[in-house]
């Protein structure tokens, strides 16, 4: 059970999220991302070194989304707290620039999918970072198949931003965070991610509840 700022949920039973990662395979991975997604397209697969490098970002989280302008700036509300769902669908549900701050510190073109190799590699002229004038926004999430019905949500954003928006170009880009079949024959140790990720939820907590 985990206690958070929305409540008292029942991890595994309500969010049918498993509470130890397992590693499963593309097809599986492909099969949930098409049940959930709204489209089809814009899907990445990280290398094994760029999903390390990921998720040994300080503050990481398995599912989560980022929004960029079309000078690759991140923008991100002005009350930027995902501790409660709610935020985030009322945020893009009610999307306006005054409702954002622009976080120049963060560019599209300092992502790390840009500058690693993609096993995607169709998808790589779209992420060139001298396209982003083609669209006034760029959504991209991030979700795995093992977070269950938090990624469920994390790809419902895109329904709730582009369907809301259509007079807008957005780019939405979907990037797989998930332990995949070839990952057992490297170094990555998901059980040492998984702690690392509760840790980091309890902090996150403990730092909102004023105890840090």
């Amino acid at each position: 059970m985990s206690l958070v700022s929305c409540g008292l949920v029942v991890y595994k039973v309500v969010y049918k999220a498993k509470i130890i990662p397992k590693y499963t395979s593309e097809k599986k991975i492909n099969k949930f991302f098409k049940k959930q997604a709204a489209t089809q397209d814009n899907l990445v697969f990280l290398s094994d070194s760029a999903f390390v490098q990921k998720i040994e970002e300080p503050g990481w989280g398995f599912e989560g989304w980022k929004l960029y302008n079309d000078i690759g700036q991140r923008l991100r509300m002005e009350i930027d707290s995902l501790a409660c769902f709610g935020n985030v669908e009322g945020f893009f549900r009610d999307f306006k620039i005054e409702n954002t701050l622009s976080d120049s510190s963060q560019n599209l073109s300092l992502e790390f999918f840009n500058n690693q190799k993609l096993q995607n590699s169709s998808l790589s002229s779209q992420l060139d970072h001298n396209s982003d004038y083609k669209y006034d926004y760029t959504l991209v999430l991030y979700w795995s198949k093992w977070r269950g019905r938090f990624s469920e949500r994390i790809l419902d954003l895109e329904k709730l931003f582009v369907l809301n928006n259509p007079e807008l170009r957005i780019r939405v880009i979907k990037v797989n965070m998930d332990f995949r079949d070839d990952m057992k024959d490297t170094w990555i140790d998901k059980m040492d991610i998984w702690s690392r990720e509760v840790t980091r939820k309890k902090n996150d907590k403990d730092e909102a509840n004023g105890l840090n």
